[in-house]
Parts: structure tokens; C-alpha cells; sequence
């Protein structure tokens, strides 16, 4: 019962370190190297390859294995360096243990604060690569791109993950794609550019190639006014479409959806049927409305009158 409590506590010991969280990775990082996890200082971050997750593991662990485990009679402990786990084997116990995957980086210890393990498959070797950085400005970085510290500031700006090497051919990328090198492949593609950057309904996705940034940009025509629209603090649970923003009125004590100046429509919406002939189930984006079609029976989306693309 003493063996079995030690080993408990120990294996706990072992593998429940406390982690302290660390900045989102960039992309294309091998999620073997652990690049979100930050342990605290005598530990480093490991690989499980049969768990498939990343914990914190004391860096003498195999030390403690050994000198602190203690094992019932006829059998000993055993260090198993594949999964930086302890148990109690019988004596004479051979083991064979299957070879460490390199891509974990297993023989790699960076700085827990300021460094992570990156494997590159070119080179099949490890290096420390500094973790994301905190910015103090609002940074969307494009695809095949990360943020980098700029030197005295707070600051950051996008760098791309791999260089066009010169052997890449001159590719003509369509609209809303750009040439990205991956180096795993030794290939460069035509990627798109901002995969990850969701914008309102009025807004799109706009790369920069020169600040290899991404940005969310007015589609022309939805611009806003000068205006400024104030949302009063009684409403603040009232939701409406992106063109409204709730007023209260101190009449009705009651708040209702206005629309926002400049994004009126320019004319008088047609009625909209669909609590008359069950269009109720049907979602339409905010410019367009359910309308029941009486020749084939079925609700459809059509623009409301001034946000056709035709008043753009």
C-alpha cells in the first residue's frame, strides 16, 4: 500500500506540474513542439506521443524515479524516457522502449518565458524560437505570417513565416489569394489571405502586402457617416440588425431598434409575408428579407428595397 501511494503521488507529481499559459502559436508550428505551454522554472514542456497533449515535466524526473520511488518486494522502478513516466516492473525486467520522435524536440530546453522548441523538417533539427509577443497595437496577421517584436517598443509588426526562395515560379495569384513558400514541401502555393478574419456584414477581409497584414475595410457604398452612434446604457441587452442601434425612449420607456444615419433605406421596404405564409424559419443576411414566392411555393431571399446592389 506505501509502494503504491508513492507511485501515485510521484506519477502525479510528475506530469500534473502546474502550466502557466502561454501566448496562441503561430501557424504552421508542429503542435509536438508545444508551443502554448509555459511551465514554471525545473520543469519543461513534453510531448506525450501516445496521449498526443502536452503537460509540464520536472526536468530531474528520471532522478526522482529512481532515488524516491519506492516499489513493492520483487519489483523495481523504472524510468520509461519515451513518455518521462515512472512504474514498478518486476526485477529483471527488460524493456524494449520504441525510439523518441525528434519532431518533439526532446533533447531541446528554451528559455519557459521568452523561447519555444520548433522542429523544421528541412534540417530535422530543433532551435528555440522566441514566443509570441505581446503588442500594444492591433495587429491581424496574413496568412503565412507572424508577429514580431519591433526593437524599443511595444509594437508589433507581421514577418513572413518562410521567405519566397528564388527557385519558386513567378505564380499570378487570383484576388483575395497570395504566394506562400512551405517549406515542408519545398513548394510555393497560392494561399488565401486572411483564412481566419471574420468582419461584419458592411466590412471584407483586405490584405496588405506590404505590412503583410489584414485588416477588415468598408465594402463601398456601406461606409458609415460622420455621425456618431451612441448606444444608451438602458438598451444595452436590446439586440438589433447591423443597420439599427437601440434608443430609449423616455415616453414609451421603452427601447426600440433605430436606424443608423446614413444607413437608411432609400425607399419603403415591401411588406414582409413570411409570418403570413410561414416564412418564419427562414435566414436571410441583413440586407434581404424572406418573401414567400406564390409561382413556386417556396420562401426566398430577396434585397430590401434600397439595399439591392444596384443603390451600392
Amino acid at each position: 500500500m506505501r509502494s503504491t501511494s508513492l507511485l501515485f503521488a510521484l506519477t502525479i507529481g510528475l506530469s500534473g506540474v502546474l502550466a502557466i499559459p502561454g501566448s496562441i502559436a503561430r501557424r504552421d508550428v508542429d503542435p509536438s513542439t508545444c508551443p502554448t505551454i509555459r511551465c514554471a522554472s525545473g520543469t519543461h514542456p513534453f510531448f506525450n506521443p501516445d496521449t498526443k497533449r502536452c503537460s509540464c515535466k520536472l526536468n530531474d524526473g528520471e532522478t526522482i524515479c529512481y532515488t524516491a520511488t519506492s516499489c513493492i518486494s520483487g519489483t523495481t522502478p523504472l524510468w520509461n524516457a519515451r513518455t518521462e513516466s515512472c512504474s514498478c516492473v518486476p526485477n529483471n525486467t527488460k524493456v524494449k522502449e520504441r525510439a523518441v520522435d525528434p519532431s518533439t524536440c526532446p533533447n531541446i530546453r528554451c528559455a519557459a518565458d521568452t523561447t519555444h522548441a520548433v522542429y523544421h523538417a528541412d534540417t530535422k533539427k530543433c532551435t528555440c524560437e522566441p514566443n509570441t509577443p505581446t503588442c500594444s497595437n492591433t495587429l491581424f496577421c496574413a496568412n503565412g505570417a507572424h508577429e514580431v517584436s519591433v526593437p524599443h517598443s511595444n509594437n508589433c509588426t507581421c514577418e513572413v513565416d518562410n521567405k519566397i526562395p528564388a527557385t519558386c515560379p513567378l505564380l499570378h495569384c487570383i484576388n483575395d489569394y497570395h504566394m506562400v513558400y512551405h517549406p515542408e514541401t519545398k513548394k510555393c502555393a497560392c494561399d488565401p489571405d486572411c483564412p481566419d478574419l471574420f468582419c461584419i456584414a458592411e466590412q471584407r477581409p483586405s490584405y496588405n502586402p506590404t505590412s503583410n497584414s489584414c485588416s477588415c475595410q468598408w465594402i463601398p457604398g456601406l461606409e458609415p457617416t460622420d455621425a456618431t452612434v451612441t448606444r444608451d446604457e438602458p438598451c444595452a441587452d436590446t439586440v438589433c440588425i447591423s443597420e439599427k442601434h437601440p434608443v430609449f425612449s423616455e415616453e414609451t420607456k421603452q427601447c426600440t431598434c433605430e436606424w443608423i444615419p446614413g444607413l437608411e433605406p432609400t425607399g419603403v421596404p415591401e411588406p414582409v409575408s413570411r409570418a403570413v405564409v410561414g416564412c418564419s424559419g427562414i435566414l436571410c443576411i441583413s440586407e434581404k428579407h424572406p418573401v414567400y414566392n406564390a409561382t413556386s411555393g417556396h420562401c426566398e431571399c430577396e434585397w430590401i428595397a434600397g439595399f439591392g446592389p444596384a443603390a451600392s
